[in-house]
């Protein structure tokens, strides 16, 4: 089927951002625009495309269309939480987290029966909820308007399901990373004297090494962490790293200093 290339091309462009557990609210609006231009695309498939089978329509709605829909609700709902969060000028709270999470449980418990059908796999009602002719449009109240011929209300429904599903994996994994106000405080008298360019080699064997959000940290969160709590601007991190890339000895020069430093450490505490 043809509309498969273009969908695949782009779940290839949007994972990117489904993946960053940094996303910042201007990423989340660019990744808004990539998901509504490719809905606008299926949007004229319907349009232009006769299905072959009424297995073919189902997957379209059910599995294709839905998960366009559930990208646009998931990063609308990150977007909005990312900017009631930078209003308050504060870290985020566990209050703030709860009760973020506390709106996905409710959206979840107004839609249950259908999300149960969801969640178990069912497929007995597929026919109804996914094939336009057979569908009863009025059973369901949206916000927006759609066109019939472009979409179904389970299409629709199942999209902000798995939008509030991704939103509440996204809050889970703030929660579990959020950094503790004690630990940060204890650093904060600390002030790098060495190189940036150390610094800057540490900020990427850090990330190589994958030791800060189970591996999910970016270079850029690692360095804007760093970089504040040690007071020494790194500047441009990247062009940092190409620096360190073409030297011609040792280009992880600081970290081979530093196993040299603790290895004599060692060596005179055991004389």
């Amino acid at each position: 089927m043809f509309w498969q290339v273009a969908h695949s091309t782009y779940l290839e462009s949007i994972q990117p951002y489904l993946e960053d557990p940094d996303i910042s609210i201007h990423a989340c609006e660019s990744a808004t625009r990539l998901s509504l231009r490719h809905l606008l695309e299926l949007f004229e498939v319907c349009r232009t495309f006769d299905f072959k089978s009424p297995e073919e329509e189902i997957l379209f709605f059910k599995e294709i269309q839905s998960t366009v829909f559930s990208h646009l609700e998931f990063f609308k709902l990150v977007g909005a939480f990312l900017l009631r969060q930078s209003t308050q000028g504060l870290p985020i709270s566990d209050k703030f987290l709860k009760k973020a999470l506390a709106s996905v449980r409710k959206f979840l418990k107004c839609h249950k029966d259908f999300y149960h059908y969801i969640l178990l796999e069912k497929n007995h009602l597929d026919s109804i909820y996914f094939i336009r002719s057979n569908c009863p449009n009025s059973s369901l109240s949206f916000p927006i308007i759609f066109d019939p011929q472009c979409t179904t209300p389970h299409s629709i429904n199942l999209g902000k399901i798995n939008g509030y599903r991704l939103f509440s994996n996204y809050l889970i994994n703030q929660s579990e990373n959020k950094p503790e106000a004690s630990l940060l405080t204890k650093t904060q008298s600390l002030k790098w004297t060495g190189k940036k360019i150390d610094l800057t080699e540490l900020v990427y064997a850090l990330h190589a090494a994958g030791v800060f959000n189970h591996g999910n940290a970016s270079i850029k969160t690692i360095a804007d962490t760093l970089q504040k709590q040690f007071d020494c601007p790194i500047g441009d991190v990247y062009r940092s790293y190409t620096d360190l890339r073409y030297r011609k000895k040792k280009r992880a020069k600081f970290l081979v200093q530093l196993c040299e430093k603790l290895s004599e450490k060692m060596e005179s505490d055991e004389a």
